[in-house]
Order: structure tokens, then sequence, then C-alpha cells
């Protein structure tokens, strides 16, 4: 087992390039890079706090959490914030288009992002580029089932059902760099790091495409777990430096399909041990231990489709596999911050 970097070693923002299997597809000419089964949880890993109820902390819209000083404690305090109703109906469908344009390739700048995806693989897999390093690195990966579908199907690595993740897009699409960078989104974020921080000091470290489908037919899950982690531990910066995430349900999410689950209060404990088990995350002993009397260890952040949540760069959490018999769980997320020094090997 390899270790959390803080403790012994180094995992990097891109720890998830080193889950996948990389070939070439009778239906493509370049190499492409498919997730790895990975084992279901363990019992009670997701089972929800008997208090999960209490420990919600939601509010109407990023305006209002950033005049709630209610709200803003209770996510200097727990670790969340969800907002219930973020983006409207057309902002969340030009999301979904663009998206499926930047894995379709399709216009000058999707082009642009697809040829940088196979340049950093390359320079991955000739060490001139170490995922310890860090940085917002471009990178699309498909799902593991959809490489049997890419043997037979001439489009299955054009359609946004097969994809796993995005990263790296918002410098080649203004369409998503318009969402990373509403004003609404950076004033509650900058709310959030505080110590004066205000909007137009805040970077952007990294964006991400999380996507879950559904089970294809005969499977019992679909898109798979992405186990407890801090996101902070995928970074490398300080430890201490104050990252801020902005999660985007472009699906209506619940438990069943994969929506966020958090460790109320877990980001108070600075640094958790991270090792290699089903991904880079926290032992599920770890998680198990943080329970709750006869409850579990978390608490569950359902949101309708447009709806956010605000949460701390320490704060624990995970997304259970998709388990529903057909609804998609979509969605995007920034990490934000005010300035960061990167931490290298030396």
């Amino acid at each position: 087992r390899r270790c959390h970097r803080w403790n012994m070693t180094t995992l990097g923002d891109d720890a998830d390039f080193t889950s996948v299997h990389v070939t070439t597809t009778p239906n493509t000419n370049h190499a492409t890079a498919f997730d790895v089964p990975k084992p279901p949880p363990p019992p009670g890993v997701y089972a929800l706090r008997e208090d999960a109820r209490k420990l919600a902390n939601r509010v109407d819209t990023f305006d209002d959490a950033a005049d709630s000083d209610d709200a803003l404690n209770a996510l200097h305090d727990l670790g969340y914030l969800a907002v219930e109703r973020a983006l409207d109906e057309q902002s969340v469908q030009t999301c979904l288009d663009e998206l499926a344009v930047m894995a379709r390739g399709e216009q000058d700048l999707a082009k642009k992002f697809l040829e940088r995806v196979g340049e950093v693989r390359e320079a991955v897999s000739e060490g001139r580029i170490h995922v310890s390093d860090g940085g917002d690195h471009e990178a699309l990966q498909y799902e593991a089932f959809a490489e049997t579908k890419a043997e037979t199907e001439a489009d299955a690595l054009k359609d946004l059902a097969n994809v796993r993740k995005l990263q790296g897009f918002v410098r080649h699409s203004p369409t998503l760099a318009a969402l990373a960078y509403r004003r609404d989104v950076l004033e509650l974020v900058a709310k959030a790091i505080g110590g004066g921080v205000r909007a137009d000091d805040l970077q952007i470290h990294q964006s991400l495409a999380l996507l879950k489908p559904p089970p294809p037919s005969g499977a019992e899950q679909g898109g798979r777990e992405k186990p407890f982690h801090q996101d902070l531990a995928y970074f490398s910066i300080e430890p201490h430096t104050k990252i801020i995430g902005a999660w985007f349900a472009l699906d209506d999410t619940d438990e069943k399909n994969g929506c966020m689950h958090f460790i109320p209060r877990g980001h108070q404990r600075g640094i958790w041990r991270h090792e290699s088990i089903r991904d880079w995350q926290i032992d599920d002993a770890d998680v198990l231990e943080a329970s709750d009397g006869d409850g579990g260890p978390c608490v569950s952040v359902p949101l309708r489709r447009g709806g956010a949540v605000i949460f701390n760069g320490l704060s624990p959490h995970g997304t259970p596999p998709n388990v529903s018999a057909s609804s998609t769980r979509r969605a995007v997320q920034f990490h934000y911050h005010a300035g960061a020094r990167r931490i290298t090997d030396e």
C-alpha cells in the first residue's frame, strides 16, 4: 500500500492516471484510457448517521449563502453547504451540451482539448509529466464497461454515457469557464476561504466533469464508486492551503445514483491517512470509526438537477456507485484557492 503523501509519499493531482487501462481500440486510431473495474465498497461505509437530518446545511441560492452568517458558520463547522438552486435549466443543459462537444472533439477548441489529452497521456507514460507535480492536466477517461462497447460500436467513444471523467477543460471551453467564474460562485467561495480574500483573488486549481452512467444491461452497477477521500490529498500544494470545491449537479442525485456523502466536521481533524485500496482513499476502517452511535459515518447530500454543494478541500467525502435502474448522475466540479505554493519531491 502507498500511504498519504504527508505521511510518507506523494499522490499528486492526477493520481487517477495510475488506475486506468490504456489501449488502442479497433474503432479509434489513438490510445484510449478506460477505468479499471473495482470491487464494491464494504457494507456500512455509506450508511447515514442517526443525526444526518439535523446536519443538513442548505440554502436556496448562492446569494442567500453569501448573505447568511448562519450558513457560512455551518459551512466552516460541518465542512459543506448545499445550494438548492445554483443553476437554472438552461444553464444545466448548456453545460451538458458543451461536455458532449468536448468529449467528441467537434469544434476547434474541443479538438485541441483531445489533442492535449493524448499529449498529456504520452508525457505521463514517458515520465515527462509526473503525477506528483500537480496541475489541471487534460484527461478523458471512459468507464471500464465502455471498452467492450468500443470494440463493436464505432461511435461508442463519442457518447458521453460511456465517459467517466473529463479534466482540465476550462482553458478549452469558454462556456464551462463562464460557469467556473460566475460572480455569485466566486463571492461565496471567497467568503468560505475567509481571511480577507476577495472574489478577484481566486484561482481555479482544477476542473472536472464526473459522470456516473446507470448500469449497462445485465450489470449491478454503472458508474463506479469514488471512495472517501480529501481533495487536498490529491493536490501537490501546501497542506494548509485553503481549498474550496464547488460541485454542480447536472442531474437529480440521490443515494442510489451516487450523490455526495460527507463525514461531518471531518475537515477539523486535518489530514487523514490515504492508502491505495479501491482508489487513493481514506481507509474504510477509518471511515467506519467516524460512525455515530448506531448510525453510520456520513451525511448524504442529495440534490435536484441544478443544485450545488460547496465544501472544504479537507472535508472527507465520497460517492457510492450508481446502482439505479436508469438514472444518470453527471456533475461538474471546480476547486479554488487564493494562491498556493506547490510541493515537490525535493
